[in-house]
């Protein structure tokens, strides 16, 4: 067993397995959930993703303003539209994304001194489920490859001889 783990592709076929469960636990809990993970990089950016109504929605934020941003990193609630509600400022500020599977958009808003530019893109879970399952399955069920170059060299010394 210790020898079926040795290649790199057994190894990425589990973590690409591990990927595939996270984003199927995500599509199962997403109808009834809207989950929100924000990830700060480097002041003022930010990446966003959010998972509800069986989409998952990645957004890139970029926030110029004077004042502190938050850093609540998680947020659950119970899923009805797709939107996010941020609290800045003493303003809480709503923006809803549209009902299709898949698109691509770009927004910029602004409230007192402080001025929002994002780039984001939403897909349904399965386009991301499927691609990893079926990538692991190959990864980790198919057989590797016999070398043959140990099979020419033994030729190259039987002809020697």
């Amino acid at each position: 067993m210790g020898d079926y783990f040795k290649p790199w592709r057994r190894k990425i076929g589990v973590l690409t397995l591990v990927l595939a469960c996270v984003f199927a636990a995500g599509w199962v809990r997403s109808p009834f959930v809207q989950d929100t993970f924000i990830f700060p990089f480097g002041m003022p950016s930010s990446l966003m993703l959010v998972s509800g109504s069986d989409r998952l929605i990645m957004a890139m934020f970029h926030i110029e303003t004077d004042e502190a941003i938050p850093t609540r990193l998680w947020t659950s609630e119970k899923a009805s539209t797709m939107s996010w509600h941020w609290n800045f400022a003493g303003t809480t500020l709503t923006t809803s994304f549209p009902d299709h599977a898949f698109s691509v958009g770009d927004m910029d808003f602004g409230i007192r001194n402080t001025n929002v530019a994002a780039q984001w893109c939403q897909l349904p879970h399965w386009t991301l489920v499927v691609p990893l399952t079926l990538l692991s399955v190959y990864l980790l069920l198919s057989q590797p490859r016999k070398r043959e170059v140990s099979a020419t060299i033994s030729a190259e010394e039987r002809s020697e001889s």
